[in-house]
């Protein structure tokens, strides 16, 4: 019976507070929920709930800073959610984060994503003066963007794999080579046995390593290389 009182005890001390949505943004939705956790003489201490849902069909991205030549990310949040009558630290705010990806602007920012359908939870404590309702505020740092509105810089992510020629549909393997002290980005070519190196010249395009005559240009929208010779062979490389 004892057992019985303390447990009817607890579940009414405990109150929960229904779910709430604080913001909406291209279909990608967050909510709260607010969980009263316990009541003391001068402050009522919360258990708060946080869930961010992309019901869009589209992977959404964001870019997230980091310091130069290093991968220390800078604020890799793109929601941030206060209390602002907090008695504590989430006065300021608490950050939600996506999930980070391999994918890297040509202006070194790193891109993380929400993907579609998936949700995103985060769950914290606060206090606030007795008698008194949380004030609950939300925005996005982010701005939400689909990945092709992105200018991805060119890198293994894109290049590593096996592609296919337009021309006789023939497989070709690529490896991707970042630049260092020695050289020069670059791509390496697998063939029918052959190996063939391809040194970046701009943004886009690699000229062969034994013969300049022949080229590659890379359209990251459609994600194709387009392969040229010196005597006039146009092909083009799938994955």
């Amino acid at each position: 019976m004892k057992k019985i009182t303390i447990l009817l005890s607890l579940l009414v001390f405990v109150s929960a507070y229904s779910q709430t949505e604080l913001l909406k943004s291209k279909g990608v939705e967050v909510t709260y929920q607010l969980i009263k956790e316990k009541e003391t003489r001068n402050k009522n201490k919360f258990i708060m709930m946080v869930s961010v849902v992309n019901t869009s069909n589209e992977d959404y991205y964001y870019t997230v800073s980091s310091n130069a030549n290093t991968r220390i990310l800078q604020g890799d949040g793109f929601v941030k959610v206060k209390v602002r009558n907090s008695s504590g630290w989430l006065g300021d705010g608490k950050a939600i984060t996506g999930e980070p990806t391999e994918y890297v602007t040509v202006d070194n920012d790193y891109l993380y994503v929400i993907k579609a359908g998936e949700m995103y939870n985060s769950e914290t404590t606060f206090r606030i003066k007795k008698n008194r309702e949380p004030l609950i505020t939300g925005n996005f740092t982010k701005t939400l963007k689909t990945l092709e509105e992105f200018d991805l810089k060119v890198d293994a992510t894109m290049i590593n794999g096996d592609w296919i020629s337009s021309c006789g549909n023939i497989r070709i393997t690529l490896s991707h080579f970042a630049a260092n002290e020695k050289r020069r980005e670059y791509i390496l070519q697998t063939v029918n046995g052959k190996q063939f190196t391809w040194i970046r010249n701009s943004e886009n395009s690699y000229v062969r390593e034994d013969n300049t005559g022949y080229s590659l240009t890379f359209n990251k929208d459609a994600q194709t290389f387009t392969y040229s010779s010196e005597d006039g062979i146009s092909c083009e490389w799938k994955k």
